[in-house]
């Protein structure tokens, strides 16, 4: 089973969406990071707009896309 099969998976119930969250966290902080000091807003900020990109990424996520759960999260945390 490939990572991104294992992410589909853990898409499908709350506890799953939990464990998928503390498993993508260092990487809501490393898309932070990269905008920290480029945009006027407080670290604070920041972090709680990937959140909630990162919620949209799970809630929209389509498991027949081209790119992975990841990518597709990055990018809406972006």
């Amino acid at each position: 089973m490939t990572e991104n099969e294992k992410d589909i998976m853990l898409l499908e119930s709350n506890k799953g969406r939990d464990l998928l969250y503390k498993k993508y966290n260092a990487l809501v902080h490393k898309i932070c990071n990269q905008f920290i000091g480029k945009l006027p807003l407080v670290r604070e900020d920041i972090i709680g707009a990937a959140e909630v990109g990162f919620t949209m990424a799970m809630n929209n996520y389509k498991s027949d896309s081209t790119q992975t759960f990841k990518q597709y999260a990055a990018w809406c945390m972006r």
